[in-house]
C-alpha cells in the first residue's frame, strides 16, 4: 500500500497504450507494468486510467497522456487498426516520449516505420523479460527529461510529489543522524571512566530506572 502510494506520488508516470480485451496485449501490458513498478515508476493501465474519470473520457485520456513522462505503445495484429492506439502513439511521438512494443504478426503504422520496437516475445519469455524491461526503464529515464509533459492535475501532483520526496528524504536523513548521535552519546557515557567528561559537557548519562 505504501509502495503504491509512493510510486503514485513520486514515480515517473508511464502511460501504457494497449487493447485491454485482447489476451496477449493485456498480458504484455501487465508484465511491463509489473516490471516498471520495480523501478519505482507508476504505470497507467486501464484500471488506473479510469480513476477520477471525467465526463469526457477522450479528454480525460488525453490529459493523462500529456501529463505522463513516457508512453509505451503495444501493437498486435488485433490492435494495429485501432484509432485509439494510433492517436495515443502519434501524440506520444510528437511529445518525444514514445516507446514501441510489437507482438508477432503485427504491422506498425507507416508513421512509426522508422522507429525501433521491442519484440514482445522477449517480454513474454521469462528468461529475457527482466533484462528487456530493465533496458526499457533505463531508456525511459534517459528520454524523460526531453519529453514534453503538460502539467495538468496529474502532472502537478507528480511534480509536487518530487519536491515532497526531496524534503522527506532530507528530514529522514536528519532524524537518522540525531538518533545515531544520541545512541553514540549513550554508549560513550555508559563507561564509568568517561562519565565525568560527559557530565562536564552537559551530556548527563541517562539515570537507570528505579526499582520498587
Amino acid at each position: 500500500m505504501i509502495g503504491k502510494l509512493w510510486r503514485r506520488l513520486f514515480g515517473r508516470r508511464v502511460f501504457i497504450s494497449y487493447r485491454e480485451r485482447e489476451q496477449r496485449d493485456n498480458a504484455v501490458a501487465g508484465l511491463i507494468a509489473e516490471g516498471l513498478q520495480r523501478h519505482g515508476m507508476y504505470p497507467l493501465l486501464e484500471q488506473q486510467k479510469s480513476e477520477q474519470q471525467s465526463a469526457d473520457y477522450s479528454e480525460h485520456l488525453y490529459r493523462l497522456l500529456a501529463a505522463s513522462e513516457a508512453v509505451v505503445s503495444i501493437w498486435s495484429p488485433e490492435s494495429q487498426d485501432s484509432q485509439w492506439l494510433f492517436f495515443e502513439g502519434l501524440t506520444a511521438r510528437i511529445q518525444k516520449k514514445l516507446h514501441l512494443v510489437q507482438l508477432s504478426g503485427s504491422k506498425l503504422h507507416a508513421t512509426f516505420a522508422n522507429d525501433t520496437a521491442i519484440d514482445a516475445a522477449t517480454i513474454l519469455d521469462s528468461k529475457t523479460r527482466d533484462a528487456v524491461i530493465d533496458a526499457l526503464a533505463e531508456q525511459i529515464r534517459k528520454t524523460a527529461p526531453g519529453a514534453k509533459v503538460y502539467r495538468g492535475a496529474p502532472g502537478l501532483l507528480n511534480a509536487f510529489g518530487r519536491v515532497l520526496a526531496g524534503l522527506l528524504t532530507l528530514i529522514i536523513a536528519v532524524l537518522s543522524f540525531i538518533v545515531l548521535a544520541d545512541n553514540a552519546r549513550k554508549a560513550v557515557c555508559a563507561h564509568d571512566s568517561l562519565r565525568a567528561t560527559c557530565e562536564g559537557a552537559g551530556w548527563a548519562p541517562d539515570e537507570p530506572a528505579k526499582q520498587d
